[in-house]
């Protein structure tokens, strides 16, 4: 299955949008929520959140199978139309998320598990000086 371009109008994009957000803050808290009683850093639990997010590999997969089962349960039925376009939106949605959440979260992966081990590299590099001054 393909997205058709021509289909994308102002309020499908929006509410695309609205649903990634929404999907993107549920699947924060709950990585969040997975990982913050396991002794984890706050840059560590920020990175772990931060990881969890673009989901692209997901999407990807799933994206055509509503347009599938309408195209090969519902054709010749009246309610054929309507059940398309709906497919049609769940793919334009999971190929939006995929365009904006892929790039954007590489990026901030990049940045943020630059930080988060520039951290611990700088805690480790703290630890073996003070392990040096009590050794003398």
């Amino acid at each position: 299955a393909s997205m058709d371009a021509s289909l994308l109008s102002a309020p499908l994009v929006a509410g695309s949008f609205v649903v990634i957000v929404c999907g993107l803050a549920g699947r924060a808290v709950a990585c969040w929520l997975c990982v913050r009683s396991h002794g984890w850093s706050a840059a560590e639990q920020l990175f772990g959140v931060v990881t969890w997010c673009p989901k692209a590999t997901v999407q990807a997969a799933l994206s055509s199978v509503a347009l599938d089962y309408v195209a090969e349960h519902l054709a010749g039925l009246p309610e054929y139309g309507a059940e398309m376009e709906r497919a049609e939106a769940l793919l334009t949605c999971a190929v939006l998320s995929i365009m904006v959440t892929a790039p954007l979260f590489a990026a901030v992966i990049a940045k943020v598990g630059q930080w988060v081990l520039d951290g611990e590299r700088h805690q480790l590099e703290l630890l073996q000086a003070e392990a040096a001054a009590g050794g003398r």
